[in-house]
């Protein structure tokens, strides 16, 4: 009995050594700035955040999309390409920066009746029948799919990290020619249906942990009703959650309990003028 005891041991140590040696670090980063012709929307500086994040990604394996190679297609590719790669145990990381747009919610599981959609290169603003339908942007319901697939693959032992600097909404504040907004107020609707913005808005949100599947943590640059305003640092514009993320890791490291991100909405805040009252928000499994 004592030697199966110890055998039992010896095999539980030597799988966490294997374990560790096996973990790897994978990113990836997905920008945009130029829009597609015809497609509504004004361009931003969402690649930018794609080279200002690389710098700071110590250790990763880093695979990158940014303006005309960031369509709908290509995005899905990586993401599949992502899963397959990603072993037991990995940190993954997958930053997304760009328009946001609320998206009218087709299977009925939106209180509010409104997907979040994160918008590729070729996405347009507005439905147009026989046109634009609405198939190139990448609503949350799709891009949990995936998430769901990868934290699958990672297991227990690693995390799962999104970022999101875009917003969903943007109506709540001044219209301003200097400032640059990520996203819009206008609801993407094939019905015509007016996008209204919810009256309580949560700012932590725990996502289901469950067993056998990595634990996630998605940061998000501000709430559904608020704009994501970008910031000018250096005679270049960036997301303001991305230069947070980049100022904290010049000096912690991404690790696994997600300790490198208490302080980043108070990194954020600094960064944003005094008029500009835009909060991170967190979903997040982690206890």
């Amino acid at each position: 009995m004592q030697t199966n005891k110890i055998l039992l041991y010896a095999f539980v140590i030597l799988s966490s050594i294997q374990i560790a040696h096996a973990q790897k670090r994978n990113a990836l980063l997905v920008g945009i700035s130029t829009y597609g012709d015809n497609t509504g929307w004004k361009n931003i500086h969402g690649a930018n955040d794609v080279d200002l994040m690389k710098s700071v990604l110590n250790g990763f394996s880093i695979r990158e999309l940014k303006n005309a190679n960031a369509t709908y297609e290509n995005i899905i590719k990586e993401l599949n390409y992502l899963t397959k790669k990603t072993k037991e145990g990995d940190i993954v990381y997958i930053h997304f920066s760009g328009h946001g747009q609320p998206f009218e919610d087709i299977n009925g599981d939106e209180q509010d009746g409104w997907d979040e959609s994160f918008v590729p290169f070729d996405a347009h603003l507005y439905y147009e029948q026989n046109v634009y339908s609405g198939n190139k942007h990448l609503t949350d319901d799709i891009l949990n799919t995936y998430l769901i697939k990868i934290r699958k693959k990672i297991g227990e032992h690693g995390i799962l990290y999104v970022t999101i600097d875009a917003c969903h909404a943007g109506n709540s504040y001044r219209d301003s020619e200097e400032d640059i907004y990520r996203g819009t107020g206008k609801g993407f609707s094939k019905n015509n249906k007016i996008y209204k913005v919810p009256k309580t808005q949560k700012r932590y949100f725990k996502i289901d942990d469950i067993r056998g599947y990595s634990p996630i943590v998605m940061l998000e640059a501000c709430q559904s009703h608020q704009r994501n305003t970008e910031i000018y640092i250096k005679d270049t514009y960036y997301g303001p959650l991305t230069y947070a993320i980049y100022k904290t890791l010049q000096t912690k490291s991404i690790d696994k309990q997600a300790k490198w991100t208490k302080d980043l909405d108070s990194t954020m805040q600094d960064l944003l003028p005094s008029w500009n009252r835009q909060k991170m928000v967190v979903e997040c499994s982690i206890k």
